[in-house]
């Protein structure tokens, strides 16, 4: 029996650019960037694309030797270039809350793109709500959003919908509720050391679990 056909690429429609010198592939489809650029921000493709390859399999010269990057999605990846190469410098600002999203998470980790992740965290701080930014802070240890998105969430006079619920998770439902059922009988001033103490307690928590030796106090000190 025949092995199955590969699924068919195709390049994409705005970074595949005809003088570009690194090809690469998610989710089939093709992308012809600036291997220099790549570089130049990210430390982790500065290493790897400098490591010396067989000339007979080197990746990344040709449609059909396309780099796979296996572990992106095509709509993360496109955010991440329309900021690394973008089509008007004038609409950088203009990505969603969604793609900034996608930006953090590409910039951060792995890829070590510092000044990228720094242009998605100044974007999301003035973008993203409440909730977005505890649950992108915990994922990806933006703590210096913490303690003002929670105290939002616990003085503000709507209660916490179902949806945002969804996103925070059990632990964070419970603690943003009991400090906005505790405020009912406290000065306003109090809670926010209030809610100081519950982040500094569950850093804590989380600093012991993960064997950190990263001082939890310095996150929520102003």
């Amino acid at each position: 029996m025949a092995a199955p056909a590969p699924p068919q690429r195709t390049r994409h429609e705005r970074f595949y650019f005809p003088d570009g010198n690194l090809i690469l592939v998610v989710e089939n489809t093709l992308y012809n960037i600036y291997r220099y650029i790549l570089q130049r921000e990210s430390e982790y493709f500065a290493a790897t694309l400098s490591l010396p390859q067989d000339p007979l399999c080197c990746e990344g010269v040709s449609d059909e030797k396309a780099l796979p990057l296996p572990a992106v999605r095509r709509k993360d990846f496109d955010a991440f270039l329309t900021v690394l190469f973008p089509p008007d410098f004038r609409r950088i600002g203009e990505l969603t809350v969604n793609e900034w999203a996608s930006v953090l998470q590409l910039s951060s980790g792995l890829w070590e793109c510092a000044a990228i992740r720094d242009l998605a965290v100044e974007k999301l701080s003035k973008l993203a709500s409440s909730v977005d930014r505890i649950v992108l802070a915990r994922k990806y240890g933006i703590h210096q959003w913490l303690f003002p998105a929670y105290k939002d969430l616990c003085t503000r006079r709507r209660c916490l919908t179902k949806e945002e619920g969804s996103q925070l998770g059990m632990d964070d439902v419970i603690t943003i509720s009991q400090i906005r059922q505790w405020k009912t009988a406290h000065p306003t001033h109090l809670v926010d050391c209030r809610v100081r103490r519950r982040l500094l307690q569950q850093e804590l928590s989380d600093t012991e679990n993960s064997g950190s030796d990263s001082d939890p106090v310095d996150a929520f000190m102003i």
